[in-house]
């Protein structure tokens, strides 16, 4: 898991023994679609070597929205925190490491440290 996210969330790393099982690594290829515009996003992807980029579809234009890389965050944030149809894509544009912690594990955390919603918050409003 990426060194600057454990850094950001003091909780997590005291205590990541107990909790790095909900933390999912990952190695995506080049163009890989980890989330499906219309399909509800079930994770938040920390970047910790490559690049990934959100996107839609506008009437058959494919619209790059922004591009993440190394130590960043990446969901459709809306789909992932109220559960409904994404408006947007989420590919790798290169070979990529990257964690995943789902819906069900952040809110595992949060229910056990509560302190680290705020951190969560700030890391959405870096993006």
């Amino acid at each position: 898991m990426s060194n600057n996210f454990l850094k950001e969330i003091p909780e997590i790393e005291e205590n990541w023994n107990q909790i790095k099982h909900l933390f999912i690594e990952k190695h995506v290829r080049s163009k890989t679609t980890l989330l499906s515009e219309g399909m509800v996003s079930k994770y938040i992807y920390f970047i910790n070597k490559g690049a990934l980029r959100l996107w839609n579809n506008d009437d058959g234009r494919d619209i790059t929205v922004q591009f993440f890389f190394e130590g960043q965050v990446v969901s459709s944030f809306e789909s992932f925190y109220q559960g409904e149809n994404s408006q947007f894509s989420i590919e790798s544009i290169e070979d990529s490491n990257i964690t995943l912690l789902s819906k069900e594990s952040l809110d595992l955390l949060i229910d056990k440290f509560p302190n680290i919603n705020k951190y969560i918050i700030d890391i959405i409003c870096k993006r």
